[in-house]
């Protein structure tokens, strides 16, 4: 998404530094991005951290920028136990089901969503 569509990530593994504080370092993304995507899989059902970022996220999630959050998933968290702050959360607008990583009109949708009330907030920054 970073050069095809002129958006900045933040990838833990690329973005944080090593030997800084994780927990920190996620609060500080969170607070310093537009918008969190969160990728749900197997593996973040399962971590720690991944739970402490959901939680961070949701609490950054202000009636003011209430779309602020925006989950992506595939199907199979389904067959999984999932707390009950996600089943809230997945019963609301701000979901993206995506069954596969190489449907471009899939990765375009999820960009509409990510630039989802820029314009309102941000009228010189471009629309892509």
């Amino acid at each position: 998404m970073e050069p095809d569509r002129s958006l900045r990530l933040c990838i833990p593994d690329r973005d944080f530094h090593p030997g800084d504080c994780t927990a920190e370092e996620i609060l500080d993304a969170i607070n310093n991005s537009w918008k969190t995507v969160i990728y749900l899989s197997e593996t973040f059902l399962e971590d720690e951290l991944c739970s402490f970022t959901l939680s961070s996220t949701v609490y950054a999630s202000t009636n003011l920028m209430s779309n602020r959050l925006i989950i992506v998933y595939s199907d199979d968290i389904f067959d999984h136990p999932l707390p009950r702050i996600l089943t809230q959360l997945l019963d609301r607008d701000n979901n993206f089901p995506l069954e596969t990583f190489d449907d471009i009109e899939q990765w375009d949708q999820l960009c509409l969503m990510v630039l989802l009330d820029l314009q309102d907030r941000c009228p010189e920054c471009p629309v892509l």
